[in-house]
Parts: C-alpha cells; sequence; structure tokens
C-alpha cells in the first residue's frame, strides 16, 4: 500500500467524506489488517502510526468500538508503556474537565468525542517522540483555567539533556529538555490542540 493511498483511504474518516460510518469503519479495519498482515506490528504499533495520517477532525465514531475503551489493551499499552512522567487516563480526563465545558459541540460532534479524538493522537505522538530520544519523559496533565479555556498540557523529555534554568519561554516553563509539547483547549463546545 502506497502512502498516499493510505492518506486517501483514512480521509473517509473526515467530517466531510460523503462515506458512511459503517463504510469508514470497514477501511480502518481494512487498513489495519493489510498493516498487520505484511508487517510484524501489532495493533497498538499500527495505530500509533496510522493515527499520524489520520484528518485532524476525523469522526471518532467512525473507529472500531473496541479501540474507544479506554480500558482496552490498545490504549493501556500506550498509557503504560510511556516510561518516566505521567500521563493522565483519558476517563479522568474527562471527569476533570468543568461541567460547563461539556455543554456544546463543534461540527455536530460532542465536546467528548472531539477530546477522545485529540486525547489519542497525543498519547500517540508522545510515545512516537519518546521512542527517538535517550531518555523519555512523558506528561499529559489535567486542566487549568485561562479565562473561558481548560488546558491540559502535554510534553515529552528527554532526561539525558542538560536542564537549563535560562530556557524559559512566556508561560514560565523550562523548554530546556522539551523534544515535543502543546496542549489541547477546550472552549465554547470546541476542543482544539496547540503546540
Amino acid at each position: 500500500m502506497k502512502m498516499q493511498d493510505l492518506v486517501e483511504s483514512l480521509s473517509l474518516l473526515s467530517p466531510g467524506s460523503k462515506a458512511s460510518e459503517d463504510m469508514a469503519k470497514g477501511v480502518v479495519l481494512g487498513v489495519v489488517n493489510l498493516i498487520m498482515l505484511t508487517t510484524p506490528l501489532k495493533l497498538h504499533e499500527v495505530w500509533e502510526h496510522i493515527i499520524r495520517w489520520m484528518p485532524d477532525d476525523f469522526r471518532i465514531t467512525a473507529l472500531p468500538y473496541e479501540w474507544l475503551d479506554i480500558g482496552q489493551p490498545l490504549s493501556n499499552h500506550m498509557i503504560h508503556d510511556l516510561e518516566a512522567g505521567h500521563v493522565i487516563y483519558f476517563d479522568y480526563l474527562l471527569k476533570d474537565l468543568p461541567e460547563e465545558q461539556l455543554d456544546g459541540s463543534h461540527d455536530g460532534r460532542s465536546v467528548r468525542d472531539q477530546l477522545l479524538g485529540h486525547y489519542l493522537r497525543e498519547v500517540s505522538l508522545l510515545n512516537m517522540y519518546g521512542l527517538d530520544i535517550g531518555k523519555p519523559s512523558h506528561n499529559m496533565g489535567s486542566w487549568r483555567q485561562a479565562g473561558s479555556q481548560s488546558i491540559a498540557e502535554f510534553w515529552v523529555n528527554d532526561l539525558y539533556i542538560e536542564n537549563d534554568p535560562r530556557n524559559i519561554n512566556w508561560h514560565g516553563q523550562n523548554t530546556s529538555q522539551w523534544c515535543y509539547a502543546g496542549a489541547i483547549c477546550v472552549q465554547n463546545g470546541r476542543v482544539s490542540t496547540h503546540h
């Protein structure tokens, strides 16, 4: 399968796609099964690769339901394999979100569905970036408030890099060890990611 074919197939997950959710779900399962049959990759490894090529606003409801249960081995693996640091479980992140932020939707997608999509993508990317560095520390915390926004920050540090207190950004964060960082933001029924 060529990369262009993979990206085109996964475009069926876009909210603007005319494909039904069942058809999109079938295509995703087909892509995953094809990759698993032709490579030594396991399900969680395939997921970590293909999520990078999914549309940013992919329809979470078009993914196989068993992948969406954070208690399933797929997501447990992604979280428990993250070495040092702390990555909050999705259930706790959702529970900690202020109730007023759960109301509303964007483009017909609930805050929960949007948040789950962003969470899965970022946990996968935390894991991926951690594979390429000496001593990774993966982190994703719960919410802090910034005006009307709820913000959950995430980052991967390389603990082999010397911590330099002169590398402070305008948020007051020491970025000297950062390899990848950003935040998931919730505001007025819309969930977004910023890097």
